[in-house]
């Protein structure tokens, strides 16, 4: 074991020089220090942290929230009891990422490939999306650690016939879906792809029902309770009104975008999504309706236009796919140093006019942030090439893993897509995809 404690020592210096001097350059970019480590979503996850942490309560703006979940808010407490809440964010989320990098490097020592681990960590190390999401008070960090050790869990318990490694990853999954809900949706996959592999084991797994009941009921059981909270509070039939929400102001708006032959934007504005009054004016008979009905009917509304319309939403959810599979990220980086603003800009492009048209008016306008694009994307592109090889060798070497690794990949991608995606939401595949490409990497499949 010692041999090994060198380079991942290293490895984890790496990761924390880069996400520090990262976080320096952010804070010594701008007048207000704390500016460049929010994002849009940054205020909701603090304003319900602060009425956790003042009052017991999950509320924004005097009423039950119900558009986020508890997890990553209910981390960030104490960074409101020692009034540092960002400083506490940051530091949080970078013992959290070292942590998974740990876990990816454990994974792939479990599997037998040492020179696999060292490239795998190496590159999750220096993977720009982990980088700068660590300097973000926003809940990817949190999502990812604990996706990981959910995997990591799961696998140790398929190897090693462990009750505890199976229910310590189920209850990391079901942690996740309050932190963010895609969570809730890998569950049942998850719980079918771990099936399959035990059948795909060559030697005998006892795993008695009871445990495997346990296993299903700590991944199920916080989203279950947390809907009844809804439920109970709001008259919200559902884990995260986010989805609603997203259904109606960017899946919908994008389809009536389409249809119109107008800008995304200018649909969404149109609709109030930017203005409560503009809506209220607009939509009279959901102004008057309790917030937990009337997201869930601007919901139903969104599916029902997107319905009608399937083809044109299939078309706006692929590309929403291939933004998440190839957009390198590097404007976050320009976003955190302060040189590009921090919400508006290229989705909006991407969406109306497409990718090329998109590059290149940023060849004439942005040409810094082009050059930081082009080199974030050439080192995706290298993950990619080598996680594609790594892929086939673990299929070969260990199909029911490699399932199980494959099939979450999979979930998460086709639930990132449409006209709300961008490259953070490829954020949680990248340690699998790092797993991959420790394994693809030439000489790494050697003992």
């Amino acid at each position: 074991m010692s041999q090994h404690l060198r380079p991942r020592s290293q490895i984890l210096l790496l990761a924390l020089v880069l996400r520090l001097a990262l976080i320096l350059g952010g804070w010594g970019s701008a007048q207000d220090t704390s500016l460049p480590f929010l994002a849009r979503d940054s205020g909701s996850y603090i304003e319900t942290a602060t009425a956790l942490g003042t009052t017991a309560t999950f509320a924004r703006d005097g009423e039950p929230d119900i558009v986020r979940t508890p997890g990553y808010p209910l981390l960030l407490v104490p960074g409101v009891w020692l009034g540092q809440i960002i400083a506490w964010a940051l530091l949080l989320q970078l013992i959290l990422h070292l942590l998974t990098i740990l876990l990816v490097y454990d994974l792939a020592i479990q599997l037998g490939r040492p020179r696999a681990a060292i490239v795998a960590a190496g590159l999750l190390a220096i993977e720009p999306l982990s980088v700068i999401y660590t300097a973000k008070v926003l809940s990817e960090t949190t999502f990812s650690a604990l996706l990981v050790a959910a995997i990591w869990g799961l696998i140790r318990g398929h190897r090693h016939n462990s009750e505890r490694h199976w229910l310590l990853g189920a209850a990391c999954l079901g942690l996740s879906a309050l932190v963010r809900p895609i969570g809730y949706g890998l569950a049942l996959p998850l719980v079918l792809f771990a099936i399959v592999g035990l059948l795909f084991r060559q030697t005998r797994v006892v795993l008695p029902s009871r445990w495997l009941a346990a296993a299903i009921a700590l991944m199920l059981l916080p989203s279950v309770l947390w809907q009844g909270r809804n439920l109970v509070v709001a008259d919200y039939r559902g884990l995260s009104a986010i989805t609603d929400i997203n259904a109606y102001f960017y899946q919908a708006a994008a389809v009536e975008a389409r249809r119109q032959g107008r800008s995304f934007y200018e649909v969404q504005n149109e609709w109030g999504y930017h203005d409560v009054d503009l809506f209220n004016t607009r939509r009279p008979d959901l102004a008057r309706l309790p917030q937990g009905p009337r997201l869930q009917r601007l919901g139903e509304e969104g599916r029902q236009m997107i319905a009608a319309d399937p083809f044109s939403y299939a078309g706006v959810h692929l590309r929403g796919m291939l933004r998440v599979v190839f957009d390198p990220g590097g404007v976050e980086v320009l976003r955190l140093l302060g040189m590009y603003p921090t919400s508006g800009g290229l989705l909006g492009k991407l969406i109306d006019q497409g990718i090329w048209k998109t590059l290149s008016d940023l060849a004439h306008e942005r040409p810094e942030l082009l050059i930081l694009e082009i080199a974030c994307g050439l080192l995706l592109l290298v993950i990619y090439a080598a996680a594609g090889r790594g892929a086939g060798r673990l299929v070969r070497a260990h199909p029911a893993l490699a399932v199980l690794l494959i099939g979450g990949v999979v979930v998460l991608l086709v639930a990132s897509g449409g006209p709300m995606s961008l490259s953070r939401f490829r954020h949680p595949m990248m340690p699998i995809l790092c797993l991959f490409a420790g394994f693809g990497w030439p000489n790494a499949g050697s003992r």
